[in-house]
């Protein structure tokens, strides 16, 4: 390898490496599943031919696919056929040990004519001081290192897709180590469409020239609630899906990783396939154009399903609830979605979703939502348990939803997730079609008696009655907090009941005192002349957390408050 390539190499292993920050555990959650640790592949170092041992997996007869429909009619999207390899380390690929006792092991997988391929593991653990790459040939495409810190007790785990028909699988185990990790690749992922690819036929990916990024102008108000959104690689035996989720808040507001998405994408999922499910933060153009590469997103696998609206095989209003292995990163920038279950509808908002798994898209609506029943495909939905939604033409597109976008939020005109798409008929063929989205409120509690069947419990747990809650931003840099200077406020946690003691060149002043919450709307403002104390009353706000801004006198300063 010349210094140009070696200097590349290194910059590949900057880019995809995440630094973890400490992130506060729930549920016992460990430090698994599919988060790069960083690093360069050792042989990257050396001047080599390409010398690996191919394995091959079965290619997808083209009689399986050149007539599959694309649906979004209470289906999910599929993309993928999931082949089986079943072969251990030790029965495929070549390795060999260096001067100093490390193993170098490596093995190219190939699935003629897929646009991508993806992994499956079974028997994965990884000693302390090993490190997993997974590479397209050219080195274009890094994802790793995996290291034991990505091991679990389900001895599961699955990788995010790596382009094109043949990628490579590095592992590095140092000599104090060596023999000791194992792993099986029991299956391999052949996707054959939903994949982004420049020589698509379409837009960027495959979804329909109507739509619209997240990052152009209709999505300007929507800062926060568009990092809620995730892409999900859904498994179900044989079959790889697309489907869109969000990451949403509970009442707690603890950071709980919940992620909301729709019955129809995962009702067929069992618990080895929850396991090895992934999940793709931040897939989504930086601006309004399509990107010149395929963005580089950030990802998690496994989870463990809560809840569904499946009751009796009855689907109900079409949502499902699961838990991630783990906590979400810091510098994923996650953003737990708030929620209204009041069920008032909105007279205008925007859905944000995944269509046919491309990059992020924004739909707008500018008509009052209606209640409806949604019927399709011999499904027949709880009576009025859908909102109907029309979209419309905007600035840069007439964004509508397509198969992929199953499971997606719409949002209210105040910012807050009030359903999940189930399904409908529009599309950039039919821009005046009508889509249907399972409404929160039904849920909330309505499919069922048991917390298998409701999100109350899990988003409400303590049974606080809160029908609204805002969202919250993991990511420090989205919080406006400035240091302690001339005020500090107490208790915090509150109740509500909040005393904010000034400084003494602050007596005898005047401030403009605001609150707001985590949408930015201002729920409360006085102008006070300041004596050493303030009190200030909020026990009528819902629980969540708020802002307290206090301004006057050439001085500025915001504390971040939690009232439960």
């Amino acid at each position: 390898m010349n210094k140009n390539n070696w200097t590349y190499a290194l910059r590949l292993g900057f880019v995809k490496r995440y630094l973890l920050l400490l992130c506060i555990s729930f549920f016992g959650l460990s430090l698994q599943a599919q988060i790069s640790h960083g690093g360069v592949p050792a042989s990257f170092q050396y001047e080599q031919a390409d010398d690996t041992e191919t394995a091959y997996a079965p290619a997808i007869p083209y009689s399986l696919t050149k007539n599959e429909a694309i649906t979004k009619q209470c289906t999910a999207y599929k993309f993928g056929e999931i082949l089986p390899f079943g072969k251990k380390r030790s029965e495929f690929g070549t390795e060999k040990i260096d001067s100093r006792g490390n193993s170098i092991w490596k093995a190219t997988i190939t699935s003629e004519g897929a646009l991508a391929l993806g992994l499956y593991f079974t028997d994965f653990y990884l000693p302390k001081g090993a490190k997993l790459f997974i590479y397209s040939p050219d080195k274009e495409q890094i994802i790793g290192s995996f290291t034991e810190n990505n091991n679990s007790e389900s001895g599961l785990f699955a990788t995010e897709l790596i382009l094109g028909d043949k990628l490579i699988i590095e592992y590095n185990e140092p000599a104090s180590v060596r023999g000791k990790g194992r792993f099986t690749l029991n299956e391999v992922l052949h996707a054959y469409r939903g994949v982004s690819d420049l020589k698509s036929s379409m837009d960027f990916g495959d979804s329909g020239s109507c739509e619209v990024n997240v990052n152009c102008s209709e999505g300007a108000d929507y800062n926060n609630q568009k990092n809620s959104v995730v892409r999900l690689l859904i498994k179900e035996g044989n079959s790889a899906f697309w489907c869109t989720g969000s990451v949403i808040n509970n009442v707690n507001n603890n950071l709980t990783p919940f992620i909301l998405t729709a019955d129809h994408c995962g009702s067929e999922a069992t618990t080895t396939d929850l396991n090895q499910w992934v999940f793709y933060f931040n897939y989504q153009s930086n601006d309004c154009s399509n990107p010149l590469i395929a963005p580089t997103p950030n990802t998690m696998t496994g989870c463990t399903k809560l809840a569904a609206s499946s009751n009796a095989g009855i689907l109900g209003s079409d949502f499902y609830l699961v838990l991630l292995k783990q906590n979400i990163p810091t510098e994923y920038n996650p953003y737990f979605m708030g929620w209204d279950r009041s069920g008032l509808g909105s007279t205008n908002g925007v859905s944000i979703h995944h269509p046919q798994g491309d990059i992020k898209k924004i739909s707008t609506y500018t008509t009052a939502l209606s209640s409806a029943t949604y019927t399709s495909n011999g499904y027949n939905g709880l009576t009025n348990g859908s909102w109907e939604v029309v979209w419309s033409e905007t600035l840069n597109g007439h964004g509508v939803t397509e198969g992929g976008s199953s499971g997606c939020p719409i949002y209210s005109q105040d910012g807050f997730l009030i359903g999940t798409l189930t399904g409908g008929w529009a599309a950039c063929s039919n821009l005046s079609g009508k889509d249907y989205y399972g409404k929160f409120n039904y849920h909330w509690d309505k499919n069922g008696d048991t917390p298998d069947t409701q999100l109350k419990p899990w988003l409400d747990p303590n049974n606080t009655g809160a029908t609204q809650i805002s969202g919250f931003p993991l990511s420090t840099e989205s919080i406006p907090i400035s240091p302690a200077d001339f005020y500090t406020l107490f208790p915090n946690p509150s109740n509500g009941d909040i005393k904010i003691q000034f400084n003494a060149d602050a007596f005898g002043k005047s401030y403009t005192i605001r609150v707001s919450n985590m949408l930015g709307q201002s729920v409360y403002q006085e102008n006070k002349t300041i004596y050493k104390q303030v009190n200030l009353n909020l026990q009528h706000l819902q629980s969540g957390v708020y802002f307290v801004e206090i301004e006057g006198n050439t001085q500025r300063q915001t504390q971040k408050i939690s009232i439960q």
